[in-house]
């Protein structure tokens, strides 16, 4: 099985590349959580047992977007993943004469995938990062790449 490799690291090296933004919702969700005086409310958002609401995900992105560093450009990893936030997401951008130029899909091997994940776990210290929530994660993948590609225009 082929499955997307780990888009935080992957999406970094792009953005770099290119000299934009690279904005991550899982980041964002995160950071959130950690600043949060009820990290329970966050938690499960950030340890992938459920989707956060789709108001939260474009309230984060359109505050994120409105900073300085992503007027040249960004890459967004994470979102939309919802019909609901796409539709918002477009709405925003059309609002702010934006527009989506490039989608990127990248394809990875499940077990290398696993192994990477892992690594990152340990050196970026994440306890969300488990060998179990890689496992949920990568079976969740092929539904998650449907909904997704579902969303996007076709030419």
């Amino acid at each position: 099985m082929s499955v997307r490799p780990d888009p935080a690291t992957q999406g970094a090296r792009v953005a770099s590349e290119f000299r934009i933004s690279h904005l991550s919702t899982g980041e964002m969700l995160r950071q959130l959580r950690d600043q949060s005086d009820d990290d329970c409310k966050f938690s499960s958002y950030t340890e992938g047992s459920i989707l956060a609401p789709d108001d939260l995900m474009i309230e984060l992105v359109a505050e994120r977007l409105s900073l300085p560093d992503c007027q040249a450009g960004w890459l967004m990893d994470g979102f939309p993943r919802t019909l609901s936030q796409a539709q918002a997401f477009d709405g925003y951008l059309n609002h702010h004469g934006d527009q989506i130029t490039r989608v990127i899909e990248l394809v990875a091997d499940a077990d290398g995938i696993v192994k990477r994940l892992i690594e990152r776990a340990k050196s970026e210290n994440r306890p969300d990062d488990t060998p179990q929530e890689h496992r949920r994660a990568i079976k969740g993948i092929p539904s998650s790449h449907k909904a997704s590609a579902e969303l996007l225009p076709r030419p």
